[in-house]
């Protein structure tokens, strides 16, 4: 009778797969054009990578529509906070906030929806 060869299973895993999703946490009106964002930083250094910085996405909200879609760049990890400089006021956003390692960039969590400097909708 042929003997089964074994199977060896093995898992793997990408540097995204493990780095964890920011919270935000606050936004904070500076005036009517400008508010700042604080999150909740991942652990700085997951699985053999470390986070060097994140990434802010924010875009306009009318409707069910996403439209413009800019990008801020956070490249020292030690700085959880930005200001968004340039909002229309009486406008809707939804902010996301992503860690990013050399490699590969983590996941955001599912957008916050702030307008005049309040979070909507965690």
């Amino acid at each position: 009778m042929a003997k089964t060869p074994e199977i060896q299973v093995t898992e793997v895993s990408t540097v995204e797969d493990s780095i964890g999703a920011p919270v935000i946490l606050s936004s904070r009106k500076i005036n009517s054009t400008s508010y700042e964002i604080t999150w909740e930083p991942v652990p700085h250094y997951i699985h053999g990578a470390t986070i060097v910085g994140y990434r802010i996405s924010y875009y306009t909200v009318q409707g069910s529509n996403f439209m413009m879609n800019i990008t801020y760049m956070v490249t020292n990890s030690s700085e959880y906070a930005v200001v968004l400089n340039g909002l229309q006021r009486n406008s809707n956003y939804c902010v996301q906030v992503r860690a990013f390692t050399i490699q590969e960039e983590g996941p955001a969590r599912q957008c916050v929806f702030v307008s005049n400097g309040k979070i909507l909708k965690l």
